[in-house]
């Protein structure tokens, strides 16, 4: 007599795979903005949203990544995988309560070429918590107020963060009813974000500030290990189409700031102060610690204003810098501007 042993060893495949969860599947197949916004909205624990080539058009409607833990949101590259906004949408994609292990990459962020709202294309919202072990990479930026924005503040934690690969253009300031641009015209802004990696971006024609490093490791913070780590970045054309163009559209800031090192990155043609280390206490009424700031290796091509500007105290170490002026092949010492805290801060080798 035949035995069909088959039959019951399948039967008992089908039953452990029932009991074991396909984390890395997406479970909806994606071919509207709509379909991404329910697809991110839903995805759990552990498990990858794949956005497929196409271009999709949010309108002013973000798509809200709230709440996720181990999460993949990937395209199928830039230039490949499109999400457009209109010119009065507040967000792309708005990180909001609290995210831990989140990856955004592969995809173009586009928003409008006249911006009539202050438009960010991966940032922080208003209602966020707690931002941890993120990485945002690989990403086309472009036409934006704000390419990628992260930021710490009340009692949450934004911590372990690396934007790297990324490529981003046309980051537009939008003037107020008051005649001001703040908030607008940033390329990569970090405000209080702890053990950051910030490398490897080529960032051209952001109007106000195309890397802004802000509020590390100051006393009213959790406390953090780590550094922040700005590196092999390039800029280019920074502020060349500011709306107004003022001596604080530094193009790499390092601003409120300790345990900073800017290393490897090249700035070409800015037209504005090329770095700077700032400390604004008089002006806030505030205290902040601003040390162990280090410039390693930086180059400075053609800065129509100072290579670096000081508003803060202290010695600072300057290492390996190359500064060009004026199309000159021969590189020479750095034009340095100070101004309040920064007429007593030094800059040395060691």
């Amino acid at each position: 007599m035949r035995v069909n042993l088959i039959r019951p060893v399948l039967a008992g495949f089908a039953a452990l795979a029932s009991t074991i969860p396909i984390s890395r599947a997406t479970a909806q197949r994606i071919s509207s903005a709509s379909d991404i916004r329910a697809a991110v909205a839903n995805a759990r624990p552990g498990s990858r949203v794949t956005i497929p080539a196409g271009s999709y058009n949010i309108g002013s409607t973000p798509i809200r990544i709230e709440g996720k833990r181990d999460v993949e949101i990937v395209g199928a590259g830039a230039g490949r995988t499109i999400i457009r906004a209109s010119g009065s949408a507040p967000f792309i994609f708005e990180l909001a309560g609290s995210n831990d292990g989140l990856t955004v990459a592969g995809m173009t962020l586009e928003g409008a070429e006249h911006l009539t709202r202050n438009t960010h294309a991966l940032a922080s919202g208003s209602d966020r918590i707690s931002l941890t072990r993120v990485r945002f990479h690989d990403l086309d930026i472009h036409n934006v107020a704000v390419g990628i924005s992260v930021e710490s503040s009340g009692s949450g934690i934004c911590n372990d963060v690396q934007i790297t690969s990324n490529r981003l253009d046309n980051m537009q300031d939008v003037v107020t009813s008051n005649g001001w641009t703040v908030g607008s015209g940033y390329g990569i802004h970090n405000d209080g974000c702890t053990n950051v990696r910030i490398a490897d971006n080529i960032i051209s024609n952001a109007d106000r500030h195309s890397i802004y490093q802000a509020s590390a490791y100051q006393p009213d913070r959790p406390g953090a290990s780590g550094s922040i780590v700005i590196e092999n970045n390039k800029i280019i054309d920074h502020a060349k189409t500011s709306s107004l163009p003022n001596e604080w559209q530094v193009a790499l800031v390092v601003a409120r700031s300790s345990n900073v090192v800017v290393s490897g990155n090249e700035i070409i043609n800015p037209y504005q102060d090329a770095i700077s280390i700032e400390d604004p206490s008089a002006d806030d009424n505030r205290s902040y610690t601003v040390r162990n700031i280090r410039l390693i290796d930086n180059v400075v091509r053609g800065a129509h204003k100072a290579d670096i500007f000081l508003t803060a105290s202290g010695n600072f170490i300057s290492e390996g810098n190359r500064f060009y002026r004026s199309g000159s092949t021969v590189a020479s010492r750095p034009f340095v501007r100070r101004a309040g805290r920064g007429r007593s801060g030094r800059l040395s080798t060691g």
